[in-house]
């Protein structure tokens, strides 16, 4: 590693460019999602214009989609990644790319001009009447879908950072979690496995409801090496504690910091162990094969000042129960139930960009479980112990005091004898923001709280 470093060091002195780990990642297109990273892409050069696309038929668009394949043999590393679309997201991009209302034609090579459509005409041909048959069943099977879920999915996979799109732009916030510090985050071994072949970390988005995805790029194994050796280089000097040695816990601890976790604290309400748990953050059933110890530590201990835009919540416990939850879920040795995605198409997609500031938080904070606009009808709701409160309930809402709701979102929902899988955000969010988030549930509403409330006495 050291002598690989070296050898960077010297080529870069010398002029001769990036090393083969940075123009890998620079031609994958990798910073465009990881905007951490200071590495300059071609990928926007090299990907083609989706508009417009109606030259190609829907077909065969519908099956490249669930398929995508190498076809261009001219534009380096370059590749379309597998986001692992099933039929019916399939349909809703296809839908959204072949709408009359692509827009006018932006820089980059237009798709009706690239090799795709070629080979599909060199290739495919035979098989054209059985793409359009199954393009047709599809919009059969699925008479609800529309082009602009498939607006919102093209979004939320952030396909505009590789291919124009008429007048859209890619979106300014990260869609993904950071790499500039991936060698103090994960084991080796893990890091290689999952570049070969990814799979969900986030069900449903680095950001909680946005949906975005780790696409699959196909990596060769020296592909996976080299992106890997580069990755475990990327360490950031640490304020956080560090070389944490985890200690072994007896059965009766392991027991106790279960039922700390299970009953007392918020954490599966957004964390999944087994066969239980929300599906908003990672999946702990097995933490301690990817995650280094003293990662788990830092992120249990200061989620904001380890991880650049998580979500997760600081929650205030004593050290000695702060050791023994860390010991607790590095010891874990749960299997894990799934690893696919959350359907884009079957759970509602909550886009945050642009949004006013109160708005914004209650999208990423509270909208996963509460529901975009407050309906109580969040993606995560069937993975929770209680139905969460639909804050658009104007009878139930003028029943609730400002400060009960300020207190809920500062404290969690313990206090007002609702879910303890309900988080805290008092050490996440300010005293402003919180105000905001109360002063935007009212709009949602409809409603004040009680008259005896707002009497000033």
């Amino acid at each position: 590693m050291v002598i690989a470093l070296i050898a960077t060091c010297q080529t870069r002195l010398l002029g001769q460019g990036p090393d083969e780990s940075e123009q890998l990642l620079s031609e994958l297109g990798c910073v465009v999602c990881h905007t951490d990273l200071d590495t300059p892409t071609t990928i926007r050069r090299q990907a083609p214009s989706l508009s417009p696309v109606r030259p190609y038929q829907p077909g065969r668009l519908l099956d490249y989609l669930q398929n995508p394949r190498r076809i261009r043999q001219d534009i380096g590393n370059a590749r379309m990644p597998d986001f692992r679309f099933n039929e019916k997201e399939a349909l809703a991009l296809t839908l959204f790319l072949t709408a009359s209302s692509a827009g006018p034609e932006q820089s980059g090579r237009v798709i009706s001009d690239s090799s795709f459509a070629q080979h599909y005409q060199a290739r495919e041909r035979d098989h054209s009447g059985e793409l359009d048959e199954a393009y047709s069943l599809a919009k059969t099977s699925f008479p609800g879908v529309t082009s602009l879920l498939g607006e919102e999915i093209f979004l939320a996979q952030n396909c505009i950072a590789c291919h124009s799109h008429g007048q859209r732009q890619s979106p300014h916030q990260m869609l993904a979690p950071g790499l500039s510090d991936e060698g103090n985050r994960v084991q080796e071994g893990w890091l290689r496995t999952f570049l070969e072949q990814s799979f969900s970390i986030r069900p449903f988005g680095f950001h909680p409801g946005t949906g975005s995805r780790m696409p699959d790029f196909r990596l060769t194994g020296d592909e996976a090496r080299l992106l890997g050796d580069f990755l475990m280089t990327q360490k950031k000097p640490r304020e956080h504690r560090t070389g944490y040695e985890p200690a072994r816990l007896s059965t009766f601890s392991m027991r106790k910091a279960e039922k700390i976790f299970r009953e007392k604290l918020s954490c599966m309400g957004c964390h999944r162990i087994g066969e239980e748990g929300g599906k908003v953050g990672p999946d702990l059933s097995k933490v301690s094969g990817r995650l280094l110890p003293s990662y788990v530590f830092n992120i249990v201990e200061d989620p904001q000042g380890t991880v650049q835009g998580t979500v997760m919540p600081k929650v205030l416990m004593p050290a000695g129960q702060r050791e023994l939850i860390v010991n607790y879920l590095l010891q874990l040795s749960e299997t894990r139930e799934d690893s696919t995605y959350l359907s884009l198409a079957d759970h509602p997609i909550t886009l945050v960009e642009g949004l006013p500031p109160a708005e914004q938080n209650y999208s990423r904070f509270c909208a996963p479980c509460h529901g975009e606009g407050g309906d109580g009808q969040g993606y995560n709701i069937a993975y929770l112990p209680a139905r969460p409160t639909a804050h658009r309930d104007s009878e139930y809402m003028a029943t609730r005091t400002d400060a009960a709701l300020y207190n809920g979102a500062a404290a969690g929902g313990y206090i007002l004898n609702k879910s303890h899988a309900m988080p805290p955000w008092g050490d996440t969010l300010s005293r402003r923001e919180l105000t905001g988030l109360v002063s935007y549930m009212r709009e949602l509403c409809g409603c004040e709280g009680p008259a005896w409330s707002r009497d000033g006495k």
